[in-house]
């Protein structure tokens, strides 16, 4: 495994420890979600809504890859992540070009986007290198990238824990997307900015999920946050 450092007389943060073990079993998860291929029925204004087993944070999952230009799961954290999808979903577009933009530096966000072998970094193959991993499917946007983004700052490598998030994501989002491909309508007649919840205790390895499992709660953006400090990662 690709051992952290931090290349001397450079601002590039540290690569975070992530064992082999996590790697295997997250690479799994997103190899397969990247075989369901969610997009191709879902998009990025179905939130699904997760709490987190240890910390029981409000996790926010949506799905990218409806307009084909990229693809991925991203969950978003905290308020200033909450804040910035809510809006989003809830502006639906009508924001001028300059003021998106700017917008788009307040993300707090860990994802799971596929990308061609091209995107790789060295730290993606060397990780790919470690595990033996190679995606079943094997052109186009499969290769699974993982990143860490919070505001005003530039993506990084995810950390242990972030790594253990996506991997409790991945396969109850996936669950969700199951569901809407066999069951359609289950959105209908619920508003924006309201987000289908999976239960606390559904395990995606045991059951299914069904639509009257979804608990829905309304969501309204946060306040904007105070800048916070980053270091090395400010953009």
């Amino acid at each position: 495994m690709p051992k952290p450092h931090r290349p001397e007389g450079t601002n590039v943060p540290r690569v975070p420890p992530v064992s082999t073990a996590t790697w295997r079993r997250l690479l799994a998860a997103a190899d397969a979600f990247q075989q369901l291929a969610p997009w191709e029925w879902m998009h990025d204004a179905h939130v699904v809504g997760l709490r987190h087993p240890t910390t029981r944070e409000v996790l926010l999952g949506s799905i990218l890859g409806r307009l084909r230009s990229l693809f991925a799961l991203t969950v978003y954290r905290g308020r200033a992540g909450h804040r910035w999808l809510l809006n989003t979903i809830l502006d639906a577009g009508c924001e001028e070009d300059a003021e998106a933009l700017e917008r788009g530096f307040d993300q707090d966000l860990i994802k799971a986007e596929f990308v061609t072998k091209t995107a790789l970094t060295s730290h993606d193959r060397a990780v790919f290198a470690a595990t033996g991993f190679r995606p079943t499917n094997r052109r186009g946007p499969v290769w699974p990238q993982f990143r860490s983004v919070v505001p005003g700052c530039y993506p990084w490598l995810v950390t242990e824990a972030e790594a253990e998030t996506l991997l409790f994501a991945l396969p109850r989002v996936a669950a969700v997307a199951r569901l809407v491909r066999a069951n359609p309508a289950v959105w209908d007649n619920h508003l924006d900015g309201e987000i289908a919840f999976v239960p606390a205790e559904f395990d995606p390895a045991d059951q299914e999920l069904h639509a009257g499992d979804l608990d829905w709660h309304p969501m309204l953006p946060l306040r904007k946050p105070r800048p916070s400090r980053c270091g090395s990662r400010r953009v």
